[in-house]
């Protein structure tokens, strides 16, 4: 075989180079034809990230957490059972259940701190039907109390016949329905029963507004105060299980559980120097507070001290006022809803003052609707 040479191998090693570089050049568009589209660059440059401006809160809208309401039955009964007993005095506890029956937050009510005070007793709280406690439920193996009882209401609480509760679940007994306190209303003016869940449950779902959760309760009573201990349960009849207003119903109506709360007692935004004060001032009195507004939230009060200020400033405008510091489809429509289902007793009371944290508007929150959808007398 004929070896070749290294100068023969170069030569062919050159015409390879060039067939190859020929062939590539077919390969690529032509960049000198106008026709053809620029090459682009390997690497585009990145566009600019928009961020979308941080919505101020009192801009947003106000709604109910309607999941809430997914499972309701309007027309359910939940058996309730309590079993008393006396507690001791440190807590408030040590009253019998007749004792506890006989107290009355009306009578003398604004007189004195004390007048507010009610007495309390012990109880097993059970939920079940009407064949006892369930599995399952809040209380069922309960052997020891788990929660406190008290009359509740302000004019209610002055029947001697009928009386509604208030039952507080002690932090290790759990919850019912995401509640630790539980309100049953007697509703003793009202024969019907039904009008005060019936107009919270109307408002279910209308815009700009939150309602409260309702139950029909019936409820069962042992009363194991008295010589000898009572062994049997007592049939109590029919009460409405209303959702009380309080940091847990902020947090389940996806509300700001650290926000401001207060429950009008006997409010009409006047300023109340006297008795509305910061809780650093000296004079601070919370009796004095509650006779106005009832703390249920934060307790900084400079924000609702602001508002009340304005209000009562004659040289603000107040449109100017009310466009500042509420919000206007929660107010017409608190105050449209009242019109008409006739509920006429809101003039100082029976509503909630509800105020975001970083949030300068306060909402309205009703509460109490057992004097409506009633004929008024001329």
């Amino acid at each position: 075989m004929k070896k070749v040479s290294n100068y023969t191998l170069g030569v062919i090693a050159i015409f390879l180079l060039i067939g190859g570089l020929h062939s590539l050049s077919e390969a690529l568009p032509d960049v000198s034809d106008d026709s053809q589209e620029p090459l682009k660059p390997a690497l585009e440059p990145i566009p600019l990230i928009n961020i979308a401006p941080v919505e101020d809160i009192d801009d947003q809208y106000f709604k109910d957490n309607l999941a809430l309401y997914e499972n309701d039955d309007p027309t359910s009964v939940v058996t309730m059972y309590i079993t008393v007993r006396k507690g001791n005095p440190l807590e408030n506890t040590q009253y019998t259940w007749e004792e506890v029956n006989e107290f009355d937050k009306w009578t003398n009510k604004g007189s004195s701190a004390a007048n507010d005070v009610v007495g309390q007793a012990e109880v097993i709280f059970q939920v079940g039907d009407e064949t006892g406690p369930l599995p399952n439920e809040v209380g069922y193996d309960a052997v020891v109390p788990n929660g406190t009882v008290q009359i509740r209401g302000a004019s209610t609480s002055a029947n001697g016949n009928q009386k509604s509760y208030k039952i507080e679940l002690y932090d290790d007994a759990g919850l019912w329905r995401g509640q630790s306190t539980i309100a049953l209303n007697k509703h003793v003016f009202d024969p019907t029963r039904v009008r005060n869940k019936l107009s919270f449950d109307l408002l279910k779902g209308v815009p700009g507004i939150v309602t409260l959760r309702t139950q029909f309760v019936h409820l069962y009573v042992k009363d194991e105060t008295t010589s000898p201990a009572g062994k049997n349960f007592v049939d109590y009849g029919l009460f409405t299980q209303v959702e009380a207003v309080n940091k847990a119903f902020l947090r389940n109506h996806q509300l700001d559980p650290n926000g401001q709360l207060y429950k009008a007692t006997s409010f009409e935004f006047y300023r109340y120097e006297d008795q509305i004060r910061l809780e650093t001032d000296p004079l601070f009195d919370e009796s004095e507070f509650s006779h106005r507004l009832e703390i249920k939230g934060n307790r900084d009060h400079s924000k609702l001290i602001q508002m009340l200020d304005d209000i009562n400033n004659y040289d603000i405008p107040i449109a100017r006022t009310f466009e500042k510091y509420f919000d206007e489809e929660n107010y017409f429509t608190w105050l449209a809803y009242n019109i008409l289902v006739g509920n006429v007793d809101t003039q100082n009371q029976n509503f909630y003052l509800y105020s975001p944290q970083n949030s300068e508007t306060w909402y309205f929150i009703p509460w109490d609707f057992d004097g409506d959808l009633e004929r008024q007398k001329k």
